[in-house]
């Protein structure tokens, strides 16, 4: 099981709502791509400790603000 993904640098436009089926996943790290939001679904991943979005366009920040009810004592990092 997949608990750690680096897809930083990548120039990642957007992300499938399946991302949401990683459930055991603790960091994922999405810094410095192009995202403008993210799914709902991440917020299925409740073991998750660390959320990088940093280096996204501004844009990004409703969708993942969003995630934090559901993503409680994560580190959701924001650009």
């Amino acid at each position: 099981e997949l608990k750690e993904w680096d897809l930083s640098n990548n120039e990642i436009t957007w992300l499938p709502s399946e991302i949401g089926w990683l459930r055991k996943m603790e960091v994922l790290n999405l810094a410095n791509n192009k995202l403008t939001r993210v799914p709902a679904e991440l917020g299925w991943m409740a073991q998750t400790k660390t959320l990088d979005l940093s280096g996204n366009p501004e844009e990004v920040r409703s969708s993942a603000n969003k995630l934090k009810s559901w993503m409680r004592g994560a580190n959701i990092i924001l650009p």
